[in-house]
């Protein structure tokens, strides 16, 4: 393929493009085979304002973006105009990164860890907090980001970033503004798509990819909304219109894989909640990049490394053990950081981590002493090595858990404390726990057991075991007994084995908690719709066992009839009536004949109101209401 450059003499010179290096939704990115230090973007559509829009990024001050005793580029800014043959604009070149740099997805590869063992956790950390000051840069020169993304990211084993996709820029000139074309779903606010780019929008493609890089990629929107009675009505998209995210919805379903929120800390769990569920209904609310990056400086400045591995780097003033030694343990040893051969560097011009405090440093000379449960350090060693238990008393519940008294401070996360749910941890408060231990961390002197390990080793012998169930197979119908209630959830023992009742498994109708339909002890019949592999974990429905709501008010009730019924629910877009047994919506357009910004403005939850059936739709279980018609 041939691109053309004009120099200012006026002359064309022509260029070959070798391999393909990139590819996007606009365009892909080629080598230039004359020069190894350029590459090309090349457009399939290239805009009509394309050449103008290059010409105000190359008008900008190249000096302004480059820190010149790192001799680190923040941005990719284009050097030339690509022309075609008919001297139309269809790209620009740009110069190439170099060795040392790395995509941001090669940031979650084991390969490149292996390789590059100062890309921790606090690289990361390092990595966002610097995206952020990027941000706030851009911002300040009256540059909007626009597509801001995990993969138009390139980053240095120190933790700075190269903005490649630049030609996204928003940006204005004597020529007039440029740029904000282009909207990617999962990246996009609510009011994205349709909207214009803004410095809200950006704050909140900002939240997402800081997510994802703190979060081991994961991207925050994703998952199923199991409140959400239609599979059609459900991803990401939608979980990002209503600004429910899985760090702080406990009933969005995600898969086993992904990683605790709360190894988000806090202060920056509080700004996604901002961000992503205040930020759905108030663009203004959404934290800036500035409070971004004040957020991240102050928990690099809290980070500390694990005692066990040197790659582990934490919060140190939310966990006293390591979270990812734990993360390690969860995945079957699969270590989302593993352990170089040597110790990693850390990005100085953000990251100190301190030593640790003196009140996990203990003396030497104590390790033979006596705890008040006969455990000494070097006791506690010996157990772990040889595969032994111990037994402390629990004495509170702590971030993820128990902390267990054994001499040294034990922590007994809440996933290991029994072999099905744990249920209230508040009830093992001062009970004698027997655990297994399953790791140690002799620089901060904490033990991490498994009560579920111990009792899954002490179960009863063959022989000894009542006569197994039969083992349940989708289709089922079984009775078991209500043990728990969760947000999200009813827990049902079916025979030892732990079913799971979701909200929308158990009502037809919207309920915001399982105790509007059942109560702990109360004995039900359920359908079961899915077994794990070793049958100890089941799916259940309540509803697939009853008679459908919506088919029986369709056998009385006709498109056109006027009924009665209660406000239940309101939503931005639309308000739920309780019609006898059965939710039907009036959509927010069909609520008035004038506009309305929210169904709050017309109705509130508990007014009577008299409705017009507009359609009734059996099989996606729909009834499609108007209070405007009536």
């Amino acid at each position: 393929m041939k691109v053309y450059t004009r120099p200012p003499d006026g002359t064309r010179i022509e260029w070959a493009l070798g391999a393909i290096i990139g590819s996007g939704k606009e365009g892909d990115v080629y080598l230039v085979k004359e020069d190894p230090t350029l590459c090309a973007k090349i457009y399939r559509e290239p805009r009509a304002d394309l050449r103008e829009h290059l010409g105000a990024l190359m008008n900008l001050d190249a000096a302004q973006w480059y820190i010149r005793e790192e001799r680190h580029l923040e941005v990719a800014l284009p050097v030339e105009v690509g022309e075609d043959a008919d001297g139309q604009a269809i790209g620009f070149f740009m110069n190439t990164l170099s060795d040392r740099h790395l995509l941001t997805r090669d940031l979650f590869s084991a390969a490149v860890r292996a390789k590059k063992p100062s890309l921790n956790w606090g690289c990361h950390v390092a990595i966002a907090a610097d995206l952020a000051r990027m941000v706030v840069k851009l911002h300040a020169a009256g540059i909007l980001v626009g597509d801001l993304a995990l993969d138009n990211l390139a980053v240095t084993p120190s933790g700075r970033v190269v903005l490649l996709d630049c030609d996204s820029f928003v940006i204005r000139s004597s020529a007039g503004k440029f740029g904000g074309t282009t909207w990617r779903q999962d990246n996009s606010p609510p009011e994205g798509g349709s909207g214009r780019h803004t410095r809200q929008t950006d704050f909140f493609s900002l939240a997402v990819v800081i997510c994802q890089l703190l979060l081991e990629e994961f991207h925050p929107f994703f998952g199923i909304d199991v409140s959400i009675d239609s599979d059609d009505e459900r991803g990401p998209a939608v979980n990002i219109a209503r600004g429910r995210s899985w760090l702080f919805c406990p009933d969005i379903r995600i898969p086993a894989r992904y990683p605790d929120p709360n190894l988000l800390p806090a202060p920056l769990r509080d700004l996604v909640r901002t961000a992503f569920e205040k930020g759905a209904k108030d663009p203004a609310a959404r934290p800036t990049a500035q409070a971004w990056f004040q957020g991240l400086a102050r928990i690099a400045r809290g980070l500390r490394h694990c005692g066990i591995s040197p790659q582990h780097v934490f919060f140190a003033e939310e966990w006293d053990w390591c979270p990812w030694c734990m993360r390690k343990y969860l995945q079957g040893g699969q270590d989302p950081f593993p352990a170089p051969q040597f110790a990693p560097a850390t990005p100085a011009w953000l990251l100190t981590l301190p030593s640790p405090s003196s009140q996990h440093c203990h003396d030497r000379d104590q390790v033979g002493t006596r705890s008040e449960h006969g455990y000494t350090w070097a006791g506690l060693q010996e157990i772990y090595d040889a595969d032994g238990s111990v037994t402390g008393t629990a004495t509170a519940v702590v971030k993820g858990g128990l902390r267990i008294s054994l001499g040294e401070r034990g922590f007994l996360p809440a996933s290991l404390v029994n072999i099905g749910s744990a249920g209230d941890l508040k009830a093992y408060i001062g009970q004698e726990i027997t655990a297994k231990i399953i790791h140690m961390d002799e620089a901060h002197r904490s033990v991490v057991l498994s009560r579920k390990a111990w009792l899954e080793e002490n179960a009863p012998l063959p022989d000894e075991r009542p006569p197994p169930h039969s083992p349940l197979q989708a289709g089922q119908i079984v009775r078991g007994r209500v043990t728990e209630l969760r947000p999200y959830a009813a827990v049902v023992d079916v025979g030892g084995v732990e079913g799971m009742l979701h909200l929308k498994e158990l009502s037809r109708n919207r309920i915001s908690h399982p105790g509007e339909v059942v109560r702990v002890g109360q004995e039900i019949s359920a359908k079961v719709l899915w077994v794990s592999a070793d049958h100890d974990l089941a799916e259940l429905s309540l509803t697939a066992t009853q008679e459908d709501p919506v088919a029986e008010f369709a056998s009385t009730h006709v498109p056109g009839e006027i009924v009665s019924g209660r406000v239940k629910n309101l939503q931005h877009y639309g308000a739920f009536v309780d019609l006898g047994g059965v939710d039907g919506m009036i959509h927010i357009s069909e609520l008035s004949w004038e506009d309305v910004g929210h169904p709050g403005e017309v109705v509130t939850v508990g007014d009577q109101v008299m409705v017009r059936i507009l359609d009734i739709e059996v099989e996606r279980r729909r009834i499609r209401l108007s209070l405007r018609l009536t």
